[in-house]
């Protein structure tokens, strides 16, 4: 006899938890970072990897105990963690698309309000203060890590829990707009409020790739491409 499929119980309230403990592990991994350093101005790159370490345990951790605890038991049953080799060319169109189009368009449009505010501040400094090995790690984590963990859990856990609440499209848009919030920077009000808006255009653009496929491939594809675009486009400078 076939077992009855049980209905997964995870939803918006492990996306929640998962996301405020990442920030307060972020926050004690940071505070314990500048504790050891000389100056206390900035997070020194391994600091700022600590920090990250935080977040992601709490996101990452938080999609794997959903799964584990009140879902199937796989995450990538639960949330589409899996991947295709079509996904690369899926991922590298895409993320080229958006760096090429899709940016460009949001600073367009919001150009009127905002003008054309420097946006590279924090980040810029952050490479600028890498070098030879501490390149490679920062490519491990800006291009790698963080596209992995952050797609498991704003178009894994966050995007499934949505749509068990509301149609696809807002489930897009909400997820885009969470996104875009979740990376605040030490930025101008006009600066903030570009690249908030640009990566929330970014996170909607990942929501309707994993929509789209009914897999996280295409997006974290996506997601490391346009990051390591970024990052190399700084790194010439």
């Amino acid at each position: 006899m076939a077992t009855e499929k049980t209905e997964p119980r995870w939803g918006l309230g492990d996306a929640a938890v998962g996301f405020l403990v990442g920030l307060v592990l972020s926050t004690v991994g940071a505070t314990i970072a500048l504790a050891g350093q000389a100056d206390k101005d900035e997070l020194t790159l391994g600091a700022n990897a600590l920090s990250a370490i935080g977040l992601w345990i709490g996101l990452a951790g938080a999609a794997v105990l959903a799964a584990k605890v009140k879902g199937s038991g796989s995450v990538a049953d639960d949330f589409g963690f899996r991947a295709q080799p079509v996904d690369l060319l899926i991922g590298l169109v895409a993320g080229v698309a958006a760096q090429l189009v899709l940016i460009p368009l949001i600073a367009l449009l919001l150009s009127p309000v905002l003008g054309d505010p420097d946006v590279s501040g924090p980040v810029e400094e952050l490479v600028e203060s890498a070098s030879g090995p501490g390149i490679a790690g920062l490519y491990l984590f800006v291009a790698v890590g963080a596209p992995v963990v952050e797609e498991l859990f704003f178009r894994g856990l966050l995007l499934r829990s949505l749509l068990r609440r509301t149609a696809p499209v807002w489930a897009a848009t909400i997820s885009g707009l969470l996104f875009g919030i979740a990376h605040p920077q030490d930025l101008p009000a006009e600066a903030l409020i570009l690249v908030m808006a640009s990566l929330a255009a970014l996170g909607v653009l990942f929501a309707v790739l994993a929509l789209r496929y009914g897999r996280l491939g295409p997006p974290i594809v996506a997601h490391m491409v346009f990051n390591a675009w970024t990052l190399t486009v700084l790194l010439l400078r």
